[in-house]
């Protein structure tokens, strides 16, 4: 008898519960949103890092670059020797044909980059101010290198791209195993 009377209160609780929202409904199975090639462009960058400045056993960080979200968001997680740490958020954007990176830092710096992959180089630009206030041009390249490393530069122009100063030079090693 009991039995009988839990199947019944479930049976009339379940007929008269309030339809799902739109929102909590299951949502129709779709493709995999990120397939196209272009945003296989950068997979050269993803692995688990150790970061030297550029020709020197220096080690100045570690990084690891890891797919997710369905394969349409690289992220960064970056962890400098002295310095604080940071990462980013990579993906690109059909509707503009370009990529776009957002940096982050335990130092507050903050930065929004826009660019193209281009012969075996993530070209990146980004436009912002230097500790004086004044407008200041960012060019990140990440340039994948035949021996497997990834070499990493950041330019800084204060004259809109008439001249440039280097800013930061790094190689990214695999780490053993990855």
């Amino acid at each position: 008898m009991q039995l009988l009377l839990i199947a019944f209160l479930a049976a009339t609780s379940a007929a008269h519960a309030p339809p799902r929202p739109p929102s909590l409904q299951a949502a129709p199975p779709t493709a995999p949103a990120c397939t196209k090639p272009e945003f296989r462009q950068f997979d050269f960058w993803v692995g688990d890092w150790k970061v030297y400045a550029t020709g020197s056993s220096y080690q100045v960080g570690e990084s690891r670059v890891e797919r997710l979200y369905g394969g349409c968001v690289l992220r960064e997680n970056w962890q400098a020797i002295k310095g604080p740490a940071g990462g980013s958020l990579n993906t690109y954007v059909p509707a503009t044909r370009s990529w776009r990176q957002t940096w982050a830092d335990g130092s507050g710096s903050w930065t929004e980059y826009s660019g193209t992959f281009q012969a075996n180089q993530m070209r990146y630009l980004a436009r912002g101010t230097n500790r004086q206030g004044a407008p200041v041009l960012l060019r990140m390249v990440f340039t994948a290198n035949a021996d497997g490393t990834v070499r990493q530069t950041i330019e800084a122009s204060t004259d809109e791209a008439a001249t440039w100063t280097m800013n930061t030079d790094l190689t990214y090693r695999r780490k053993s195993g990855s």
